[in-house]
């Protein structure tokens, strides 16, 4: 399926309606019995594809009726229109996968596993489709479309549950939680200082009680820069295991003001694992008595 050279943007529902014209004006012009069958039969399809309430929906019917005109050679206009439907099927469809794309960017980490899931199978059937012709292309980029549009439908349901990012500096006693590959939790403590230059000093302590673990150390190296116009935190801190000194990273840190909470993530690298960390901002320091310490 060649697309080399392309015009200006072309509308499916537009050029399905020109080659609804180029089919009812060829039945009106044709008596060869083999032409007048595809027509006849493409006929239906097309009219579904011009009530459709979606592009993937057109284009599966498309595909029909393109089957049913590909029966014997047509003539009049409607092989040039057949030709230029396809285009416009692959040109619509390459601005649903752009948009697709976005959404994905967009959603917060929480889905975008779902949405990337969608998105792959759509490009692959995009793919696929560039390498055929005819109706075995419109029916590509049917899947394609149908791909596309559950990543939409998933994006705009769960766009509102994703947390608005704010700007806020990181100073104060923190509490909350950290969980690792959802199965190990503990409780995660901060007590930190900002300066006007955004960088970040004090201790972290992380309490897993279920497995008995007890931890902590010095935030060696930390900023929260709002760079991007929402305040972000990267940085390392070291825990003490025994005579181990164990770096770990502090990995985009963001505020969410709906909640009052930092989100984002620690990994440990010795061990190539990742947590998830949601913290609360307590109080102003000095941290109270005893925040560090193992509970008695």
């Amino acid at each position: 399926m060649s697309y080399a050279g392309m015009r200006g943007y072309l509308n499916v529902g537009e050029m399905t309606a020109v080659l609804d014209d180029a089919v009812t004006a060829q039945l009106a012009a044709t008596a060869n019995p083999m032409e007048r069958i595809g027509l006849n039969l493409a006929q239906p399809s097309i009219k579904r594809a011009l009530a459709a309430d979606d592009l993937s929906s057109q284009l599966t019917d498309l595909a029909f009726a393109e089957l049913f005109l590909s029966l014997t050679p047509m003539g009049g206009a409607v092989a040039p229109a057949a030709a230029g439907l396809n285009e416009a099927a692959f040109q619509e469809s390459l601005v649903a996968q752009a948009i697709a794309q976005n959404q994905v960017d967009d959603i917060c980490a929480d889905y975008e596993r779902q949405l990337t899931r969608h998105d792959d199978r759509g490009d692959r059937a995009i793919t696929g489709a560039a390498a055929r012709n005819g109706a075995a292309a419109l029916a590509a980029l049917s899947r394609a479309n149908r791909q596309y549009e559950a990543v939409s439908e998933a994006y705009l349901e769960n766009k509102p549950n994703c947390p608005e990012w704010g700007i806020a500096t990181f100073d104060g006693y923190y509490e909350g939680t950290v969980n690792f590959l959802g199965i190990i939790s503990g409780i995660f403590k901060v007590c930190a200082q900002e300066d006007d230059a955004g960088a970040i000093t004090g201790d972290i302590y992380i309490e897993i009680e279920a497995s008995g673990e007890y931890m902590g150390g010095p935030i060696t190296e930390a900023t929260n820069s709002s760079a991007t116009g929402i305040s972000v935190v990267n940085g390392v801190f070291t825990v003490q295991i025994g005579d181990l000194s164990i770096p770990i990273l502090i990995q985009e840190w963001k505020y969410d003001p709906a909640a009052d909470t930092w989100i984002g993530t620690i990994y440990v690298e010795a061990q190539k694992t990742t947590g998830n960390i949601t913290l609360k901002r307590m109080s102003d320091l000095p941290c109270p008595d005893g925040w560090n310490e193992k509970p008695m």
